[in-house]
């Protein structure tokens, strides 16, 4: 059989960055079957509010949205519970296969890293003298912008 599927939502709601279920099918096999039978999406077409195509790869699970390869960029600032911003700590961040780039925080506490591979999920990892390592894990799918992240003494 064939279904389709249109998931919408009224202007200006939009659906958030990272993964989420939008539409779950579930198939229950016939009582009595004897045969496997294999599923297949074909002829996926996915867009954005403006109705331009955007990027899909399918997978044994799914649909998956997005870029695949682009490099972004992802700013930010470390700073205490209180909102000063902390020089010099270290943020690392690691991506799936394990590679990893690590930077310095300015002395207003703000950091940047560049060539950043799109559509991975990466740990970040931060340190700074005088306070407690935090971690953060977060899917990159575009340049992010105030990723600020807060340690604790």
């Amino acid at each position: 059989g064939v279904f389709r599927v249109l998931a919408d939502l009224p202007p200006p709601q939009t659906f958030g960055l990272g993964r989420q279920n939008i539409v779950l099918i579930d198939f229950t096999v016939a009582s009595g079957a004897t045969e496997t039978t294999s599923i297949s999406l074909t002829n996926i077409f996915v867009s954005d509010a403006n109705g331009n195509a955007l990027p899909t790869t399918t997978t044994a699970s799914g649909v998956l949205v997005g870029p695949t390869a682009a490099a972004s960029s992802i700013t930010g600032r470390v700073l205490t519970s209180a909102g000063r911003p902390i020089s010099k700590a270290r943020i690392t961040i690691t991506d799936q296969n394990g590679e990893s780039k690590t930077v310095q925080t300015n002395p207003f506490g703000f950091y940047r890293f560049e060539d950043v591979k799109a559509g991975e999920t990466y740990v970040f990892s931060v340190k700074a003298k005088w306070f407690q390592t935090a971690t953060a894990v977060k899917t990159i799918s575009e340049d992010v912008t105030d990723f600020d992240i807060v340690l604790f003494e």
